[in-house]
């Protein structure tokens, strides 16, 4: 979901750093998914770093709304725009939370 909606707001600038910073994360979380798939240990470690780029990203861009809503600047697309960045940055940290609690679980066993 994350991957069609951000495209679609940069389409204009894709070639601009917060896009291809997006880029870098979903690039780092197919890269988990596939090695997880074929049950390499690589898999977890991939997936924690894909999550917590992806959540590190996710904050910067709560954080820049919420800086320009404090100054009375409007958003773009209104508020929707704090709450899709908001929910996304919510879903990284659970999928990081669960990369590393699987990691840990993997390491006792």
């Amino acid at each position: 979901m994350s991957v069609s909606v951000e495209t679609a707001y940069s389409w204009r600038s894709l070639g601009d750093a917060y896009y291809v910073i997006k880029v870098a994360g979903w690039v780092l979380l197919g890269w988990g998914a596939v090695h997880l798939r074929a049950k390499r240990d690589s898999g977890l470690v991939l997936s924690a770093a894909g999550w917590a780029w992806m959540a590190a990203n996710f904050g910067r861009a709560v954080a820049d709304r919420l800086a320009r809503m404090s100054t009375g600047d409007a958003l773009r697309l209104g508020s929707i725009e704090l709450a899709f960045a908001g929910s996304c940055l919510v879903v990284c940290l659970a999928g990081l939370s669960w990369s590393l609690a699987r990691a840990n679980r993997a390491e006792r066993a």
